[in-house]
């Protein structure tokens, strides 16, 4: 028995040591992880430096335009509670600003590959490495475990080292890459209701919405199964008046849709999203087309019916959801969506006054005027320069512009790109 304890006590003992040794070694992996992490972090802040106050006026911000809401059909007439609109948009509390650290003294920009004073290394950082360190700025940013917050981060002065599109594709590149402590990001296509974004280079300009006309704030493909997790605008020239971009979180909206709308909306199953795209073979359907709409084939780059309603089985819609050809040859994609995000926050375009709702029931035209009002209240707005680039999270920020005027001299362009 002695033997047998001396055995188990021995035995256990062994036991217990390989144990601490696994913790051991696990601790140290963890603790070289942080290092490379750490020295990561404090290598791309030699890269770009947090801004504090980096966002232009600190004071009462851009005056607030009544037409802005005329234009989305709001009688003003009826115009009785202006008092509830804001004064002015203010500038967003809510984006973190950093800003590039171009070259000094160290050198000039030369063939996609810039000269900066960083102890990274001692010869030129290309755009795919400087896109690579941006990207574990906004992860970081945008972790849930981080503590700042922060849904929107902003870019500034990397006019220094972009300039094209052709450059932007390089740093974007960098941002889709993965390495050796993190994946890259993974893009997505831009798939709205009707024609496709025209694009500079291989990478997508902004709506083409009428510069007359301010563009109200939204999510991103919110009326799609899968909306993009993330949506980044890059500035490469800004009009000369105007066109400031206009932000808004999902969690401030909510807060100031009405209650009965929002119940409503629950009541009824949410809200049905509506897509009806001819076919170009029919000269009837192509002589009635709206500008805006467009033929199935160019929707889908198919010719075949099989292949065009599995060309949106890609893009999220599965048997839940009605994609079929009616008896006019047209094809029909429909969808239900909750209206809420993840957070039950308010996530639908519910105001453009286009949609019912799952059941089929219409929102009263009231209902729909008032939140045309309503989704104003918590805007901000901020002015991108040339060479600013601004990362959003689509899931909780909108995001929206206003009037702008442009000259042939100086125009308005603005890249997109998008994450799943």
């Amino acid at each position: 028995k002695k033997s047998l304890t001396y055995s188990s006590f021995f035995a256990s003992k062994f036991l217990l040591m390989i144990a601490l040794h696994r913790v051991s070694l696990k601790l140290k992996e963890h603790i070289i992880t942080y290092c490379v992490v750490t020295t990561m972090i404090l290598s791309t802040n030699g890269l770009f430096r947090h801004v504090k106050s980096g966002l232009d006026g600190s004071g009462v911000g851009i005056p607030f335009d009544l037409t802005w809401v005329q234009s989305r059909s709001v009688d003003a007439d009826e115009d009785d509670d202006d008092d509830e609109l804001p004064s002015h948009l203010p500038v967003p509390d809510f984006v973190k600003v950093f800003e590039y650290q171009h070259a000094t003294e160290s050198g000039n920009s030369i063939d996609g590959a810039c000269e900066t004073n960083t102890n990274m290394d001692d010869g030129p950082l290309r755009l795919d490495e400087l896109g690579r360190a941006a990207r574990t700025i906004v992860d970081s940013c945008f972790s849930p475990s981080s503590a700042s917050g922060h849904e929107a981060v902003l870019f500034r002065s990397l006019h220094h080292v972009i300039d094209t599109a052709d450059d932007f594709e390089q740093f974007w590149n960098g941002c889709l890459q993965g390495d050796h402590l993190d994946d890259g990001w993974t893009p997505t296509s831009y798939m709205p209701f009707g024609k496709q974004r025209a694009k500079l280079g291989s990478v997508d300009l902004v709506t083409p919405f009428p510069p007359e006309n301010a563009l109200p704030c939204h999510n991103e493909m919110v009326y799609n199964p899968m909306s993009p997790a993330g949506i980044a605008f890059f500035c490469l020239s800004d009009a000369p008046e105007g066109g400031e971009t206009i932000l808004a979180r999902n969690a401030e909206l909510t807060k100031v849709v009405s209650a009965e709308l929002q119940q409503l909306v629950k009541e009824h199953g949410g809200i049905r999203y509506r897509r009806a795209y001819y076919d170009q073979n029919d000269e009837q359907a192509v002589k009635a087309a709206h500008p805006f709409e467009v033929s199935w084939q160019e929707k889908t780059g198919v010719e075949d019916r099989d292949e065009a309603i599995k060309f949106f089985s890609n893009f999220g819609f599965g048997a839940d959801h009605l994609v079929y050809f009616n008896e006019e040859g047209r094809l029909i994609v429909e969808n239900v969506r909750s209206g809420y995000n993840d957070n039950e926050d308010w996530f639908n375009i519910l105001a453009m006054g286009m949609f019912e709702l799952a059941d089929g029931t219409k929102v009263p035209s009231d209902m729909i005027q008032q939140l045309q009002r309503d989704e104003w209240k918590p805007v901000k707005a901020l002015k991108l320069r040339p060479g600013d680039w601004i990362v959003l999270n689509n899931r909780s920020v909108q995001h929206g512009r206003l009037p702008f005027r442009e000259s042939p001299e100086q125009k308005r362009v603005i890249l997109t790109v998008y994450t799943k």
